[in-house]
């Protein structure tokens, strides 16, 4: 477009020196094909030039609509984006959840097996060796000897883990500890506070 804007100011320009050179051959030598060409060549060298520059802005024109469509429809996909990134900070809390879950393995090994129950947000140790499952039986029945079997440092030990667990994945997941060959909850805490002590 700016080469034809060139064209069409030097036609312009040559366009006034040819009228000039026009007048001038007239008056002293009578002679006016040759401006009156030049004149002429001019005038279709700027009308082709117009028409070129204005097909040309007609086009930028067109070309800056489709590309405000083209952000109107990528601000119409902002939706399918925040969803995309909604998808992607849930896969991340699982992905949490579940090195959580293999941190808790590890540090409970000793005492039994870890599972996570994804709807209530609970991870759940098992007593599953046979000195253990002993030894908390014995607790249940005297609580007076918590402390002297190891069970206060369990407790203590799961209540701290839940703080732990709340810096890292957030807050609302509970550690419980279930009874030995039972479903039933006989230790339990959430963000570093107790919810559930059978033996007191």
């Amino acid at each position: 477009m700016a080469v034809w804007i060139a064209i069409v100011a030097m036609a312009i320009i040559i366009f006034v020196l040819a009228i000039f050179y026009l007048v001038n051959s007239v008056h002293r030598y009578g002679k006016w094909i040759t401006p009156v060409l030049m004149i002429i060549i001019c005038l279709l060298i700027g009308i082709i030039g117009g028409i070129k520059i204005y097909k040309l802005s007609m086009q930028n024109t067109n070309d800056q609509l489709k590309e405000n469509t083209v952000v109107r429809t990528s601000s119409s996909n902002v939706k399918i984006k925040n969803g995309l990134q909604r998808i992607d900070e849930g896969s991340k809390v699982e992905n949490n959840q579940q090195l959580a879950l293999k941190n808790l393995q590890k540090s409970f090994e000793n005492v039994g097996t870890i599972s996570f129950n994804k709807e209530n947000k609970t991870y759940f140790i098992t007593p599953t060796s046979s000195q253990n499952i002993e030894a908390i039986n014995y607790v249940l029945e005297n609580h007076n000897k918590a402390e002297e079997c190891g069970y206060t440092e369990l407790t203590n030990s799961i209540l701290e883990t839940s703080t732990q667990i709340q810096n890292e994945i957030g807050k609302g997941y509970t550690l419980s500890l279930l009874k030995p060959n039972s479903d039933e909850i006989i230790y339990s805490a959430q963000d570093g506070k107790v919810l559930i002590n059978v033996v007191k």
